[in-house]
């Protein structure tokens, strides 16, 4: 490996810009990579971190996609500092570190082995693991929507949830008949059953369903217009993943009731930034 890199090449970054920057990432744009011992990392770590430490970062730095932003940590900066000018040296071109370390985070942090988000569509699935995955994330929707729905802000934002709970309600039953057209009957339990079974941990985005509700307990929706802009960013995920999953699958009729989902995906769009528009006229925002 050839160092060619300084420290002005890394963008330094202090906690509460992470913070915001992962909170904010629900395309998967940063990796967060903690680059401690597996002993220390099992202490206590971020929320989503990437383990590989230092010694070892050369040696499997394949593991990493260069497209993304990565954002290096350690205990106190120095570690991290040095993986980071490795990374550079590798090629990485989007490279960011976290000012101070583990011990000037004043958040949240957990304990445990690392737990990844999963890739859900790669291009090499079956036609019935892609119908599958959707049929998770619409169930992770339809429940989001319909716990959140008690907490909305305004009458305005509680029917436009429930609304939403009801449509994902409804492309689950679309894609459950297409996957039993698929593979038979006996392939999947009595729809009922499936719903109660079928496993909820993500939505649309990679979001975590548990973890945008535990939020959400803690810090309710402002106001009309916060409720309406989540449903919108939910709903743009949602367009994205159809589209691309109709792109992939080479089974005609599943590729057709992907489209059918993305294109009602963009119709609730636009009924959604329509609703938008007439909550942000009365505050008078409509000119800034």
């Amino acid at each position: 490996m050839k160092l060619v890199c300084s420290v002005d090449r890394i963008t330094e970054l202090k906690p509460a810009r992470v913070k915001a920057a992962l909170d904010k990432d629900k395309k998967g744009e940063f990796i967060l990579l903690d680059v401690r011992t597996p002993e220390e990392f099992q202490i206590g770590h971020i929320h989503g971190a990437h383990l590989i430490p230092i010694g070892e970062l050369e040696a499997r730095h394949e593991e990493l996609d260069k497209t993304k932003k990565i954002i290096t940590y350690c205990r106190s900066g120095p570690r991290s500092m040095a993986a980071s000018l490795m990374l550079c040296g590798l090629g990485f071109p989007h490279l960011y570190h976290l000012e101070g370390g583990l011990k000037a985070w004043n958040f949240e942090i957990e304990a445990g082995p690392t737990r990844q988000k999963p890739v859900m569509i790669s291009g090499n699935e079956a036609v019935a693991d892609i119908l599958m995955v959707a049929m998770k994330m619409e169930k992770g929707a339809w429940t989001f929507y319909s716990r959140a729905k008690e907490k909305m802000a305004g009458p305005q934002s509680a029917e436009l949830f429930g609304m939403l709970a009801q449509v994902e309600e409804s492309h689950l039953e679309l894609i459950y008949h297409r996957y039993v057209e698929i593979l038979g009957s006996g392939s999947l339990p009595p729809l009922p059953k499936l719903k109660q079974e079928l496993t909820a941990e993500y939505m649309e985005g990679n979001i975590e369903v548990n973890k945008e509700l535990l939020k959400l307990e803690r810090a309710p929706f402002k106001d009309e217009l916060e409720a309406h802009e989540i449903a919108l960013e939910i709903e743009y995920l949602s367009l994205d993943f159809y589209t691309r999953s109709a792109a992939l699958v080479t089974d005609p009729k599943s590729s057709q009731v992907l489209r059918e989902l993305g294109e009602a995906d963009r119709r609730h769009i636009a009924l959604i930034t329509e609703m938008l528009s007439r909550l942000v006229k009365p505050q008078g925002l409509s000119g800034a």
